[in-house]
């Protein structure tokens, strides 16, 4: 049987050990979808949402196990809106200015939105009360959200519909620069990654297919896609199934499975494209 637990947990990519952070298991917080390490290791931001009656970004406090609201995007948005992936933004741009503590991009499926909050520096108590929270883009049901390493912004987009794709959008104005639609036959690609370069491979996006349990690499320069791999779908066509994955130093991507009777992190091996 699966604990009953909605908030953020560690988890020991050496022996499989989840270790829940219980400062975050609150009914009130509602269910957390997706969350971003700050560069000190200190702060995690996350996102949570629950039936469209609860949509929040927090910030939680490692040092200490406490937990902080910083967004309630229902407030803001209405009951449409439910917060999916986020990313931190790169610092010193426009748009992310220095002197702040950071921005945060979240998506929006129901709510059709790509919203941008800015947060006040440092990104903790007593200065957790973001400068601003801002809408970035409309656009339908969004859900990954990628920079690479030259600061281009992507974005997992159409899910459920067929304009399900990769989208290359302006990070300061939100147009859509370039596109790829309908590679994924399923119309459910839904987490998205970017495995930086090394001295002997590119860097390239990695996306998931919900429905089908695709993973697809997609070029960042055209945005062509090419199916890596499949992982098992617990309850294919449901909408569960395969969700966020990030990389490690190794070329390795962990991928987090939801759905049915389970839940698991698969390793990605690229060496050898196996899970």
């Amino acid at each position: 049987a699966l604990p009953i637990f909605s908030g953020l947990a560690r988890v020991d990519t050496s022996t499989g050990t989840i270790t829940p952070y219980c400062a975050t298991n609150s009914p009130s917080h509602g269910f957390a979808d997706s969350l971003s390490l700050f560069p000190t290791g200190r702060y995690i931001v996350y996102d949570t949402n629950d039936d469209n009656t609860l949509a929040q970004l927090r910030l939680y406090d490692l040092n200490t196990d406490t937990d902080y609201l910083l967004v309630d995007f229902y407030a803001l948005y209405g009951s449409g809106t439910d917060p999916q992936d986020l990313v931190l933004e790169p610092a010193g741009t426009a748009q992310c200015p220095t002197g702040s503590g950071g921005c945060v991009l979240v998506s929006h499926e129901q709510g059709n939105i790509v919203t941008r909050t800015v947060l006040a520096s440092p990104p903790s108590p007593p200065s957790n009360t973001p400068i601003s929270t801002a809408l970035l883009k409309s656009i339908t049901a969004p859900e990954g959200l990628a920079y690479d390493n030259s600061g281009n912004l992507f974005l997992l987009a159409g899910f459920g519909t067929a304009s399900n794709g990769i989208y290359q959008i302006d990070p300061v104005t939100g147009a859509t620069l370039k596109s790829n639609i309908g590679f994924d036959s399923s119309d459910s690609l839904d987490g998205l990654t970017f495995d930086p370069p090394t001295t002997t491979t590119p860097g390239f996006l990695y996306a998931t297919s919900k429905n089908s349990g695709a993973l697809w690499r997609i070029d960042p320069a055209t945005l062509i896609a090419t199916q890596v791999g499949t992982l098992p779908s617990p309850a294919s066509g449901s909408g569960d199934g395969p969700d966020g994955l990030v990389p490690d130093t190794n070329g390795n991507l962990y991928i987090a499975e939801r759905g049915g009777s389970q839940m698991a992190v698969w390793l990605f091996k690229a060496q050898d494209c196996v899970t």
